[in-house]
């Protein structure tokens, strides 16, 4: 079973996409900023200094998914940096991970 990786799990497309992915078979893992009880494969990590480099080494994905970003729609248009850095700049893992294939 192919698993995927989905960051911004809680969000409106992270959340479509787990349903997705689960839906088609995949062992799906969730990572996102907020708690979350109810999932079984949930990783939260810190807003600030987000950890996914322990997120991918637990996780060990086939694919990933980034649908992080803000969830104000209105904010990332007036703030893009704001945005990016919440969706780029932040997910840093260290480059000697590998994951399965």
């Amino acid at each position: 079973m192919k698993k995927i990786l989905v960051i911004g799990s809680m969000g409106f497309i992270g959340s479509a996409a787990v349903r997705y992915y689960e839906s088609q078979g995949y062992a799906v893992s969730g990572c996102d900023l907020i708690e979350n009880d109810k999932v079984i494969d949930y990783h939260k990590v810190e807003r600030n200094e987000p950890d996914y480099t322990r997120v991918f080494q637990q996780v060990s994905p086939d694919y990933c998914l980034n649908a992080s970003g803000a969830a104000n729609v209105p904010l990332s248009f007036d703030d893009p940096l704001m945005d990016y850095q919440l969706m780029a700049k932040k997910i840093k893992i260290n480059p000697t991970i590998t994951t399965s294939t």
